[in-house]
C-alpha cells in the first residue's frame, strides 16, 4: 500500500474518533488530548533525545497542566508552573550525569509546549458556541495542511526551506491559506454562522499552521528524522499531525474571544 493510500485510511479511521469525543466534550475530549499528547511527548523526547527513564519526570509535568482544566482535579496554571519546575529540579540533582543545564531546559520545555498548548483544544469545546469552534479550528487547519500537501506534493517546484523542512514548497505554502478559507467557511455554513469573520481567520490558520509545522521540524531536523515516528500509517507520528495544531488552537481561541463571542 503507498503511502498515500496509508494517508488516506489512517485519516478515515482517526477523524469520525476525533470529531466524536470533541462533539462528547468533557472527559471524553480531555482523555483523547491526555491520550495524543502523552504519545507525542513520547515522540519530542526522543527527538531530543532524552534517556527513557527522563519521560517520567516530563510526563509528571505534562499532566499538572492538564489538571487544570477539570473542576475534579483543577490546579492554578501559576502552581502547575512551579510544581513542574520542582519536579525538573529535584530530579536532575537527583540523577545527576552530564548536560544537566541543557536536560532541566528541555524537562520544563516539552510540558509547556504540549500541556499548555494543549489546553486550548478543551478550552475551545468547553466555551461559548464549543462544538462549532473546535470544529472551526478542526476542519480549517486539516484543510489548510491537506491543500498544501497536495499542492506540494503534485505542482510543488521550489523549496523554500530546504534546511529546516525539505519537502515544504513555495506553491503548496501559498496554496494552503485557500483550504484554511474553505474549511473555515463550511464549518460557518454549516453551523448556520456568519462567514465576514471566518474568512481572516482561515487565511492566519495558514500563516500559524505554517509557523507550528516549521517549529517541530527544527527537532526532526537537528535528530536527523523524517517523522517523530510511524505510529501514524502515511502521516508520520502523532505529534507530526499536532504539531500545525498546537500553534492554531490558542490563535482560534483568541480570536473567537476578540471578534466571534
Amino acid at each position: 500500500m503507498n503511502n498515500l493510500l496509508w494517508r488516506l485510511v489512517s485519516a478515515f479511521l482517526l477523524l469520525p474518533i476525533i470529531f466524536f469525543l470533541g462533539y462528547l466534550g468533557g472527559w471524553a475530549l480531555w482523555s483523547l488530548i491526555l491520550i495524543f499528547g502523552a504519545i507525542a511527548l513520547w515522540e519530542l523526547c526522543r527527538l531530543l533525545n532524552l534517556e527513557k527513564l527522563d519521560f517520567i519526570p516530563v510526563f509528571f509535568s505534562f499532566l499538572l497542566f492538564l489538571f487544570n482544566l477539570r473542576p475534579e482535579i483543577y490546579i492554578p496554571l501559576e502552581v502547575a508552573l512551579a510544581l513542574s519546575f520542582l519536579i525538573s529540579a529535584i530530579y536532575i540533582l537527583a540523577k545527576g550525569g552530564p548536560n544537566r543545564s541543557i536536560r532541566v531546559a528541555v524537562f520544563l520545555f516539552a510540558p509547556i509546549y504540549l500541556g499548555f498548548l494543549l489546553r486550548f483544544i478543551y478550552l475551545l469545546r468547553e466555551g461559548p458556541k464549543g462544538f462549532y469552534l473546535l470544529t472551526l479550528f478542526l476542519l480549517s487547519t486539516f484543510a489548510n495542511d491537506t491543500v498544501a500537501y497536495f499542492v506540494g506534493k503534485y505542482w510543488g517546484r521550489v523549496r523554500i526551506f530546504p534546511k529546516i523542512s525539505p519537502g515544504k514548497t513555495l506553491e503548496g505554502t501559498l496554496a494552503s491559506p485557500i483550504g484554511g478559507i474553505i474549511g473555515a467557511v463550511v464549518t460557518a455554513l454549516i453551523f448556520g454562522q456568519p462567514l465576514l469573520k471566518v474568512i481572516p481567520l482561515g487565511i492566519l490558520v495558514s500563516l500559524f499552521a505554517l509557523l507550528g509545522d516549521l517549529f517541530e521540524s527544527v527537532f526532526k531536523r537537528e535528530a536527523q528524522k523524517k517523522d517523530s515516528s510511524n505510529l501514524i500509517p502515511g502521516h508520520g507520528g502523532f505529534l507530526d499531525r499536532l504539531d500545525s495544531l498546537l500553534f492554531t488552537a490558542p490563535l482560534v481561541y483568541f480570536y473567537s474571544v476578540l471578534f466571534m463571542i
